[in-house]
């Protein structure tokens, strides 16, 4: 495997005032996927940051102009969380984003092809460049759930460093953060 190395500047102002340098290297971390509709206007791959001294992931536009979006993905099997509350946490620094970038989450049905719960943080994009910040999403994980997939994207160009994704079971009492899909109506008088 060919390893492209390009060093370059990140002015972090915000919290230091100082200047990291990251390592991108073109090479696909073999754990996750690159997907979306326009994922070939974008790189994923693995960089080193300096100032914390191990490898993070990114997600980098290529084009101009993208009408579209790419994500960073992986997946994995429901069946270990039935019945169970989970949150996603990463911690995200952009650089640059013209569109949104977003983490998501959304957990399959195995009855069809339809989501059982979804987030996308469509209603608390991250916009522009930032520094570091932590973001959590929290669904409900369904016995009838197939798979769930999650990773972060980028719509339109600029660039993500992601770093720290954990998954851990929520306490009960966690707000959800997504919408789940339902088998019945729901407070159609607008009284609950």
């Amino acid at each position: 495997m060919i390893i492209y190395k390009i060093q370059i500047k990140i002015f972090t102002f915000f919290i230091f005032n100082f200047v990291s340098y990251f390592t991108l290297q073109s090479q696909n971390n073999i754990d996750w996927k690159k997907a979306g509709n326009a994922p070939q206007s974008y790189n994923i791959g693995v960089c080193f940051d300096s100032l914390k001294n191990y490898n993070i992931n990114y997600i980098k536009s290529i084009d101009n102009k993208i009408k579209g979006f790419g994500t960073l993905l992986q997946f994995m099997e429901a069946k270990n969380y039935y019945n169970k509350r989970i949150k996603l946490s990463a911690n995200i620094k952009t650089k640059d984003v013209k569109g949104k970038c977003m983490m998501w989450l959304r957990v399959d049905s195995k009855l069809d092809r339809n989501y059982l719960a979804f987030d996308n943080m469509n209603d608390r994009p991250i916009l522009g460049t930032t520094d570091w910040h932590k973001y959590e999403i929290v669904v409900n994980v369904s016995p009838d759930a197939s798979d769930i997939y999650y990773g972060v994207l980028i719509e339109g160009e600029g660039e993500a460093f992601v770093d720290n994704l954990v998954f851990e079971i929520a306490e009960q009492n966690t707000n959800v953060t997504g919408i789940e899909r339902t088998n019945k109506p729901l407070n159609l008088n607008f009284e609950d």
